[in-house]
């Protein structure tokens, strides 16, 4: 910056630079001028310099213009940021195949923890018909409603509760 305030020439050319700086300007606090005065400085120079921009570096600005990439829900971000990576010319393909065998291990574990998420609500969605209509369900009822559900959570499986 000059004595101004304002980006030299050769700063305000470098557009990675600039995204950098305006996304690391987003970490600072209220009080803190010069990081809100790097924010409006690089968010009008980002926005200046859109139209010239190369397809990947373009969509790099405007995605991070709309909102910063640590403010991004982290799944998610995750998933686009992969194919980012993979569309650059220097990337390291162990370092991708891993980030994306990762990220499928991920949501691999979150679909499961969905699906059980799912059988123990309909459990209760059973037990509250049960209070709504006044029944007293038997052990047995009570052993196939939610039983099943609760030790699959932990693993041990509905091959103990035959055993019961």
């Amino acid at each position: 910056m000059d004595a101004n305030g304002e980006l030299n020439k050769s700063s305000s050319e470098d557009i990675e630079g600039l995204l950098s700086l305006y996304e690391a300007s987003y970490l600072g606090s209220s009080e803190e001028d010069v990081m809100s005065h790097a924010k409006e400085i690089t968010t009008r120079n980002l926005n200046q310099s859109v139209s010239q921009l190369s397809p990947k570096l373009n969509n790099k600005v405007v995605e991070s213009l709309k909102l910063p990439r640590h403010m991004r829900m982290e799944r998610l971000e995750a998933r686009r940021y992969i194919e980012e990576y993979s569309n650059e010319d220097d990337h390291n393909l162990v370092v991708l195949e891993f980030a994306k065998y990762d990220y499928n291990m991920v949501q691999s574990v979150l679909q499961r923890e969905l699906v059980e998420w799912i059988d123990m609500a309909e459990a209760y969605m059973v037990e509250a018909e049960w209070v709504k209509t006044g029944r007293t369900p038997t052990l047995k009822d009570y052993i196939e409603n939610g039983g099943n559900n609760f030790w699959d959570m932990y693993g041990v499986g509905a091959s103990f509760l035959s055993r019961i």
